[in-house]
């Protein structure tokens, strides 16, 4: 007698679950070395050890199987193997030249970055189809340049591209731009405004001495990070000088200025100081950041 595979997981499943193996046995007209055969192949494979990784073992994984996920979308485009002739593999690549970082699609037909560079170099002048391509997207990207105020740079205008169906890396956007004369106009506003605005640093008032002789007269505070589990956490804390005691605490998964903010704004809330409060820190970027 035949069983279908959803027959077979069927009758491993009730077996699992504690059902006598006689009685399957009974029911289906199976033997019992069957039954055991089965649960061998259905059932689960369970790892005895727990497999765990750390965050730059996870990330590593997940670069390669991103990298992977680019070869195999290269190769299901390329009309070729990797195991055809050079010519063709270069005529394949030329075609997709722009659309995939270079590194990928020769890593994807096993053709050295130099061969295929050289090859590119050799071959686009006098290439119609090369002329007309890169004509067309000097003229997309000068487009969404003069669209968004010409504010844009690579990576912003390339990932506008492919939202409107365009395949083509950041560094061929690049390349284009430097070529046809575009610089954001906000290419160095953030260098001036750090420039401009640099953090000023705050006068150490209590010089390690951590004493008051009021309530609400001074207020030390600090972040500690910790781990549960397979998480950590950051819990800011405020504590009153005066008494030693935690007025405001709070919890979160990163170690921001949000964080500070929040569990000062809770300790005034329900304190309520005077004027001339003292806060004091280890002045880290989110204590003494603006925003």
């Amino acid at each position: 007698m035949t069983y279908t595979d959803q027959e077979k997981t069927t009758i491993i499943t009730e077996y699992k679950k504690g059902k006598p193996i006689q009685e399957l046995c009974a029911e289906y007209r199976v033997c019992r070395r069957t039954i055991y055969r089965w649960a061998k192949i259905y059932c689960p494979a369970v790892p005895d050890v727990k497999c765990t990784f750390t965050i730059k073992e996870y990330d590593a994984l997940l670069c390669r199987v991103a990298k992977l996920e680019n070869m195999v979308a290269v190769l299901q485009t390329v009309n070729c193997t990797v195991h055809a002739s050079l010519k063709e593999k270069l005529h394949e690549l030329e075609l997709l030249y722009g659309q995939y970082d270079v590194h990928k699609l020769c890593e994807a037909l096993e053709v050295s970055r130099g061969t295929f560079y050289n090859h590119i170099l050799r071959n686009k002048r006098g290439n119609a189809w090369f002329e007309k391509r890169r004509e067309e997207y000097c003229t997309l990207i000068r487009e969404v340049f003069d669209e968004y105020r010409q504010v844009l740079g690579a990576e912003k205008i390339r990932t506008l591209l492919i939202q409107r169906g365009y395949q083509v890396s950041t560094e061929y956007v690049a390349r284009l731009m430097r070529e046809i004369g575009l610089t954001s106009i906000r290419s160095t506003a953030k260098q001036d405004y750090m420039k401009l605005h640099v953090p000023e640093k705050k006068q150490n008032i209590l010089r390690q001495q951590f004493q008051a002789d009021k309530p609400n007269q001074t207020w030390v505070s600090d972040v500690t990070c910790f781990k549960l589990r397979d998480f950590y956490l950051y819990t800011c804390v405020i504590l009153n000088l005066f008494s030693r005691k935690i007025i405001a605490y709070k919890v979160s998964r990163k170690n921001s200025t949000q964080l500070i903010t929040s569990t000062f704004k809770t300790a005034w809330e329900q304190r309520t100081p005077n004027a001339g409060l003292i806060f004091h820190s280890d002045q880290g970027a989110q204590y003494i950041s603006s925003l």
